[in-house]
């Protein structure tokens, strides 16, 4: 689904592109999100621009890239989407009278209604997405509303730790009042436990299946590095000149050539397909008949199988008949005999 929406909007943005060639500026194309979220009694709606450039600008960086930065350069705090969105949520804050407490509630209430399945355990995924990437798409894992929860409380202004567990990911939150809950010691100061993936948890609350496990502690950097790391190719991809013309037309006729190819393959195969199938069918029309034939010479072969294993017996009793034959004439000549010796 991310590499369908990915491609699409690559397509917006070329076709785009190509109508603004002349003066060679970045197309004003933006993506609109609503976001609607509640936090105890309140229930929010608010709106949110996003260039299609600047979301490029993240999800064109590799995931080999990703994974040279790390988790922490991962929140970008300082991007002006993020920045923006988290002055937003303080602004509602301020105004509703909440405390620190109830604020870095509020925040991660606005998380936890967008981005997650209703599954404390939501595992990691092999592709961790940047703060801008997971509010485009709507959607996320564990690691993935853990990065935009920390990159908006960074933005706000609060003190805030990734927290890798086995297999899962969440915030650690310091403040300045402690409360009770669950919680990590990191360089002296207490960073309360922040669960992203279910509106059932607050700062502090922990699901017990995460109590008493091991966890890695990951700083988040002051001036994370994945910043728009990509928008600056963006816009030199989306100047087109009349030598990129030349080129993507000559590569478009290659492509329409190939094509033109791999289709005479196909219509070959097809027909190779069709005259091989005609072959089995006669085969199979083959294989009845001597079926057929064979079934109509069974008993035939049945009977001469009978006649054959008769003959060895026929034999012996013919040779038997012909000795007890001569044997009884010899005798009887012997007997024929004595009687003109006696006289009898």
């Amino acid at each position: 689904m991310r590499r369908l929406l990915l491609s699409l909007l690559l397509i917006v943005m070329t076709f785009t592109a190509s109508i603004h060639a002349s003066n060679a500026q970045l197309p004003e194309s933006s993506i609109y999100r609503v976001f609607k979220w509640s936090y105890k009694d309140w229930e929010f709606t608010w709106e949110l621009k996003i260039p299609l450039s600047h979301y490029f600008g993240y999800a064109l960086i590799s995931l080999e890239e990703r994974k040279k930065l790390g988790y922490g350069m991962l929140v970008t705090h300082d991007d002006p989407i993020i920045q923006s969105l988290a002055a937003i949520l303080l602004t509602k804050a301020k105004e509703l009278g909440f405390g620190e407490y109830d604020t870095t509630n509020f925040i991660l209430r606005f998380v936890q209604d967008h981005y997650l399945k209703d599954d404390e355990a939501t595992p990691y995924d092999e592709y961790p997405k940047f703060p801008v990437e997971t509010i485009v798409e709507g959607w996320g894992d564990c690691e993935d509303s853990a990065i935009l929860y920390a990159a908006l409380m960074k933005a706000a202004g609060y003190d805030v730790i990734l927290l890798a567990l086995p297999n899962h990911m969440a915030v650690g939150v310091a403040l300045s009042n402690p409360i009770p809950g669950i919680y990590v010691n990191h360089n002296g100061k207490l960073y309360f436990y922040a669960e992203t993936t279910s509106s059932k948890w607050l700062v502090g609350q922990a699901p017990e299946i995460y109590h008493d496990q091991r966890v890695r502690i990951m700083p988040i950097p002051d001036n994370p590095e994945g910043t728009q790391l990509k928008l600056k190719t963006i816009i030199e991809q989306l100047v087109y000149t009349p030598e990129k013309f030349r080129q993507l037309e000559e590569k478009f006729n290659q492509l329409i050539k190939e094509h033109m190819q791999l289709t005479q393959e196909l219509m070959s195969l097809q027909s190779e397909n069709m005259r091989l199938k005609m072959d089995n069918e006669r085969l199979k029309l083959d294989i009845a008949v001597m079926d057929s034939m064979i079934s109509n010479l069974k008993p035939k072969a049945e009977l001469l199988d009978r006649i054959i294993n008769f003959i060895p017996i026929g034999i012996t009793i013919f040779i038997v008949i012909i000795v007890v034959a001569t044997i009884a004439a010899y005798y009887s000549g012997k007997s024929a005999q004595r009687k003109e010796i006696f006289g009898f």
